[in-house]
């Protein structure tokens, strides 16, 4: 639904303001977004124009129009009306048919219900990332009752968010545009991580100690498995430390022969979930669609059956990534798994993430458990 109340926001905007441009939505359990690039500076008292825009689409009853285009020709579509963004968006798709949605003139990637049950809708916060892109952030329910819900429950996750509970523990504090600064109790809280992490590497891999930037391929050729972490700057929107400016991830580099790759899938994906258990995440795990997968994915999904895990097939890229979520019901990457084959060598290299971030476990763990154990 919230996916949905963020394209027909879209719509809205378009409408009211046709030389804007789309760069991309999305929603969660809890709320909505959809980021523009306005011909003007956007304010909190044009808010008001889009929701009234929308909820006279709603009272209509507008109907909704799927398209199935081939990318390249979606791509060709979206930049004949204007939308430069989204066409490159379609350009990556690889999927052999992308479907978008058409509601009057408003063309956009995303399938919709043939039937939209939201009743209420409330736009809640124009955010600015400091350049020309700006975001509208929104509730959308059924009825009215339930939006009011939906809002006491997110002004309840600003009040009890990983944010929140950070400053008020003294962990740390996040300053805008340098990242984050920890305090005493939150580098206690982090070193007791990695010590874990250590700890469960140590009899299985050589830990590298220290930062690296780049894998250790001249180590691995002598050693089959090397454990290390590595320093990461974030292209994406940041959030708090779901999404920081500067990650700081695990990564274990393992090296087999071809007829050991399977049992070495299996144990891999077995270790990943070994670790969400002792951190307490509920956790599942996520491939790309058949259509999309390398020879690397296949078999790591063939070890997913032979381990009898149940997984969902609506991922991206190469490889396997296990998601947990936060108190909005929003999905994170915890874990992943990757597999590179050499056609053409008798060895196949893995390359596997139990934190995918430090700085997000952190953070799923604050809003989960509510408060920090040292």
């Amino acid at each position: 639904m919230q996916k949905v109340a963020a394209v027909l926001t879209a719509a809205a905007v378009l409408d009211l303001f046709p030389d804007v441009l789309l760069v991309e939505g999305g929603g969660s359990a809890y709320n909505f977004y959809y980021d523009f690039v306005f011909p003007f500076h956007f304010e909190s008292h044009h808010l008001t124009l889009v929701e009234e825009r929308v909820r006279s689409f709603l009272k209509k009853k507008i109907n909704t129009k799927t398209l199935e285009m081939i990318p390249s020709n979606a791509a060709e579509f979206l930049l004949h009306l204007g939308q430069p963004l989204r066409a490159d968006i379609a350009k990556e798709c690889t999927a052999p048919l992308l479907e978008l949605v058409q509601i009057g003139q408003f063309v956009d990637i995303c399938p919709l219900p043939h039937q939209i049950e939201i009743g209420a809708i409330a736009l809640r916060a124009v955010v600015d990332f400091g350049g020309e892109k700006q975001r509208i952030e929104g509730v959308a329910a059924v009825d009215k009752e339930g939006l009011k819900n939906l809002i006491k429950q997110l002004q309840s996750y600003e009040k009890e968010n990983h944010i929140a509970i950070g400053s008020r523990e003294k962990l740390f504090e996040l300053v805008e545009g340098e990242g984050c600064v920890w305090y005493p109790r939150g580098q206690k809280l982090r070193q007791q991580l990695v010590d874990l992490w250590e700890e469960e590497h140590r009899d299985i891999a050589r830990v590298v100690r220290g930062f690296s930037d780049a894998p250790p391929l001249p180590l691995l050729k002598k050693i089959p498995c090397i454990a290390e972490w590595v320093l990461e700057s974030n292209s994406g929107e940041i959030e708090g430390l779901l999404n920081p400016k500067w990650s700081t991830s695990d990564r274990v580099y393992i090296r087999c022969s071809k007829d050991k790759a399977l049992s070495e899938s299996i144990s891999s994906l077995q270790f990943m979930a070994k670790i969400s258990k002792i951190l307490h995440f509920e956790t599942s795990f996520v491939v790309p669609p058949s259509y999309g997968r390398d020879e690397g994915t296949s078999l790591l999904v063939r070890a997913l059956n032979e381990c009898g895990s149940v997984y969902s097939e609506n991922g991206e890229g190469t490889g396997v990534v296990m998601r947990t979520f936060d108190r909005l019901g929003r999905a994170w990457t915890l874990a992943s798994l990757r597999v590179i084959m050499k056609p053409k060598e008798n060895e196949v290299f893995f390359i596997r993430s139990s934190f995918g971030s430090l700085e997000r476990v952190i953070a799923l763990l604050l809003e989960m458990q509510q408060e920090v154990q040292l």
